[in-house]
């Protein structure tokens, strides 16, 4: 057996090995590999260590929970769809410090855009709820449905949940609706009108909305009869409308 101090040559030179040291020298390639990634899992042990202790003096951890809350406002702004929802839930999910800073900045749950067929009542009475005292507003955009004139129609069905929101919901200071057309809000004011209950429709949301957005994937039209007006549904608490032209 050919040592390692015997083909010392072949590693400064050029020369040619013979078959003995060329054993020699594939043996001493194979010992020096796996020094190599004994050492380098050795070094990635104390780097995760060296995380670890970096982490455990980290200037974050001093942060006070107001400037992690408004740290987290710049990464989500609500209102939020569903995306924007779990990427909140997850930050909660960090640690304790991170959600108690979630919770404790109201602002981060006083918003929630959502399709007319993820309307689920307690979910999102929940979510406003943990926004305090903080102005909330709801975002509800229409999904593509057939005649909104039709008795049995799905916009009659769908709208039925959002006058529910309206009536037994949280108080909202802005509501944003999407809908196919103006039929959709006339559907919706007649499912209010049914939902109400002996109190003061002042009670209720709906009429405590302060600000209105109304889009329409048609132009609104009004009836003949200026006293069917749906204008004349709009809560009086609506001191900001907005009705955009629809894109033609």
């Amino acid at each position: 057996m050919v040592r390692q101090q015997d083909i010392a040559h072949l590693l400064s030179s050029n020369t040619t090995s013979n078959s003995l040291e060329a054993i020699s020298t594939q043996g001493g390639i194979e010992s020096i590999t796996t020094k190599i990634v004994q050492l380098r899992s050795q070094l990635l042990g104390l780097e995760e260590e060296l995380r670890a202790h970096r982490a455990a003096v980290s200037l974050v951890r001093k942060l006070p929970l107001e400037i992690l809350g408004e740290i987290f406002g710049l990464v989500v702004e609500p209102p939020l769809d569903k995306d924007g929802r779990t990427q909140l839930l997850n930050l909660c999910l960090v640690c304790k410090a991170w959600r108690d800073a979630a919770f404790l900045m109201h602002r981060l749950w006083s918003g929630v855009r959502t399709s007319e067929n993820s309307l689920a009542f307690k979910g999102i009475t929940d979510w406003l709820g943990r926004s305090g005292a903080s102005p909330k507003s709801l975002d509800v955009i229409a999904n593509d449905h057939g005649d909104c004139s039709d008795p049995a129609s799905y916009c009659k069905r769908v709208t039925a949940a959002l006058a529910k929101m309206l009536t037994e919901g949280p108080t909202l200071d802005h509501l944003n609706l999407e809908y196919i057309g103006p039929q959709c809000f006339r559907n919706l004011f007649e499912a209010i009108d049914i939902c109400r209950t002996s109190s003061e429709a002042n009670a209720h949301p709906w009429g405590s909305v302060r600000s209105l957005s109304l889009t329409f994937r048609t132009f609104w039209d009004e009836p003949p009869n200026p006293s069917a007006s749906s204008f004349l549904h709009i809560p009086p608490s609506v001191t900001s409308f907005h009705l955009p032209r629809p894109a033609i």
